[in-house]
């Protein structure tokens, strides 16, 4: 995840969060409901799949420093007192070509081509509280 962050080129997003401009230069953008991503990685930590939200994790250009700081500390076993996520129940996403996956898989395709082509379109994620119940 380092050497990702490290490596990714900025791109303009044009984000609006429940209503709110966030609109900018990212180069890592990351809607959660779940604490952790990938193997371990707890991205997200005040994230509840119950909750009715989720957390999107943004981290801009000037933020990249800072970021594979805290993922070093995630790797050490340690948090730093930096958030990178906001809670949100609503957000809308508009730019040029974006990797996308849902829970851990491709979308939309499952071909290995899962650039998502969101120039002149826009991508919404939102929560709708109660859509799933799980029994235990």
């Amino acid at each position: 995840m380092i050497d990702l962050v490290m490596s990714a080129t900025p791109t303009h997003w044009t984000v609006s969060l429940d209503g709110e401009d966030l609109s900018g230069e990212y180069i890592m953008l990351e809607a959660m409901n779940i604490r952790y991503i990938g193997g371990a990685m707890e991205l997200a930590p005040t994230a509840d799949a119950t909750d009715g939200a989720f957390d999107l994790l943004a981290v801009r250009e000037e933020e990249r420093s800072a970021f594979v700081e805290h993922l070093r500390a995630i790797r050490l076993g340690s948090v730093l007192d930096r958030e990178f996520t906001r809670r949100t129940s609503r957000v809308d996403v508009r730019g040029a070509k974006a990797l996308a996956h849902i829970d851990d898989e491709p979308w939309p395709t499952a071909d290995g081509d899962n650039a998502v082509e969101l120039e002149g379109g826009t991508m919404t994620i939102e929560v709708q509280p109660g859509a799933i119940e799980v029994l235990l």
